[in-house]
Formats: C-alpha cells, sequence, structure tokens
C-alpha cells in the first residue's frame, strides 16, 4: 500500500482521536471519487450511496485501527469493493433463491409430497430458530424473513452493524448445524436459500 500524505496522515491521527472534523474532511475529501467508483460497478445510484455511506460509517466505528502511515485512499477502496462484493453477492443469492421458488411454486401446488417437505422443512427452521437467544432470534427474523438489511437492522435495534453481522453468522451455523439431523432433501433445500 502507498504512504500516506502528509495531509491525511494528520487528519487521521486527529479522527483516530476522535475528532469529528477531521473525519468530516476526509468524508468531503474522497466521497465523490468513492461513489463514481461504486458507481461504476452497481446498477443504481441509491446502491452507490449506500456504499460510500457504509465505508465512512465503518471507518467511524474503527477508527482507532487506522494506520496513518498508510493511505487512506487505497484503504477506502478496499472497503468499498469488499462491500460492494458482498453487496452483489447477497443479491445474486436473493435472485437465485425467487427463481428457485418460481421455478418450483407450481410443482409445490401440483405435489402433495412436496408441499408437505417444504411445509416440513418451514417448521424445522422455525422451532430452530425458536430456540435462539432472543435478540440472535429477532435480528435472524428481521434478516432472512422480513428482508431488512444489516444497516436498517443496526439502527432499528441500536446495535453495531458487527453485532449484527455476528447474530446472522451464529444463526447461519446453529441453522446449519442442526439441519443435517434431518431429511438431507430438506436440508438441501434450506442451502439454496440460505448460503
Amino acid at each position: 500500500m502507498k504512504t500516506q500524505s502528509y495531509q491525511d496522515r494528520e487528519l487521521i491521527l486527529k479522527l483516530k482521536a476522535g475528532s469529528e472534523e477531521a473525519f468530516n474532511l476526509l468524508f468531503y475529501k474522497y466521497e465523490r471519487i468513492l461513489y463514481a467508483f461504486s458507481l461504476k460497478i452497481l446498477p443504481s445510484e441509491e446502491d452507490a450511496e449506500e456504499v460510500v455511506q457504509e465505508v465512512f460509517y465503518k471507518i467511524w466505528k474503527k477508527r482507532y485501527l487506522l494506520d496513518e502511515q498508510l493511505s487512506f485512499k487505497a484503504f477506502i477502496f478496499t472497503v468499498a469493493k469488499n462491500h460492494i462484493y458482498n453487496l452483489l453477492s447477497k443479491r445474486v443469492s436473493e435472485t437465485a433463491y425467487k427463481r428457485y421458488c418460481s421455478d418450483t411454486t407450481s410443482n409445490l401446488v401440483n405435489n402433495a409430497e412436496e408441499t408437505c417437505c417444504f411445509q416440513e422443512m418451514k417448521n424445522i427452521i422455525e422451532q430452530i430458530v425458536s430456540n435462539m437467544p432472543d435478540k440472535r432470534k429477532q435480528v435472524f427474523t428481521m434478516s432472512r424473513f422480513q428482508g431488512l438489511s444489516n444497516r436498517e437492522i443496526a439502527d432499528q435495534l441500536n446495535l453495531s452493524l458487527s453485532t449484527v453481522e455476528n447474530h446472522i453468522n451464529k444463526s447461519l451455523k446453529m441453522l446449519k448445524q442442526q439441519l443435517p439431523l434431518h431429511d438431507i432433501h430438506l436440508c438441501l433445500l434450506f442451502l439454496c436459500w440460505w448460503p
């Protein structure tokens, strides 16, 4: 990574000490190029704006970990690339799930056995989720059943984004551990839903 410019180094030192002014100066210096970069990859202006907000939210939350000797610009582009990758990956999963549901809905309606399996799978998932700790259950339900983004959940529950992500990861791990105890066909259906 490139060496940090003198001006950025000074701003990062102040930011690490909690300076909102330094944060704002860095934000206004880099928001447009980060937005333009994101817009080249993502399909909408809203998505690009989300990336900029998310990157700077993470910077503020993790400001004490910043290295003033390294390039801030290179760092924010790395964070942006990771966020874009995660966003697109989630959308691909959602699209695949919707396509799966669309392709199989008519078959499920016409086939009583498959309908029974689908209902059984739903009941198993609901049972596993009901045994989760309250906060984890709430976060998981908001994410997977209500379709809220991690940021929306964090804001609504007054939690950090990393806490929300941690709850979701632990929920998925619990589901994946407990589902193999059930029918393999149901497990495959579940894995199509949540990668």
